[in-house]
């Protein structure tokens, strides 16, 4: 099908067969929400899907529970090797965590099948959610204690 068919979504034209053509190659198209009270991000390059995940900010020593620190800290170490396949931990300088992975895609890609890639990829990530939440890295800023 010929682009000029397609009709325009964001940053891409989409063909009748559903596949997702850039409009301009230079273009770096992403889709950000909100799940579970965190933001995802999930960028689009020379056929590769970024996904990151940020669960939290770790809290500073100024206001925040030591304890709850040192429990987040510890679970920080333990966690690169629990973490699934391709995935990896980042802390940033201002102490946000962040969860991000990256795959080849198919180009073009079809729109239901970079849905698919991202929710499965958060899906992937869920049961580390509730690890960080149990932790006291909840949405929200709840306080709890962590296990073992």
């Amino acid at each position: 099908m010929p682009l000029d068919a397609a009709i325009p979504l964001g940053p891409f034209l989409v063909d009748r067969a559903g596949h997702l053509h850039l409009r301009e190659p230079h273009l770096r198209p992403r889709i950000a929400f909100t799940w579970r009270g965190r933001p995802i991000v999930g960028r689009l390059q020379e056929g590769r899907l970024e996904i990151e995940v940020m669960p939290g900010r770790i809290p500073s020593t100024a206001g925040g529970s030591p304890e709850r620190r040192a429990a987040l800290f510890t679970l920080l170490r333990r966690l690169p090797p629990d973490l699934p396949p391709g995935w990896r931990a980042r802390l940033l300088p201002d102490h946000r965590l962040v969860l991000e992975t990256a795959d080849r895609m198919p180009m073009p890609i079809r729109v239901s099948a970079l849905v698919v890639a991202i929710t499965n990829a958060v899906l992937v990530v869920a049961p580390y959610l509730d690890l960080f939440e149990e932790c006291g890295l909840a949405a929200g800023g709840t306080d709890s204690t962590c296990p073992g």
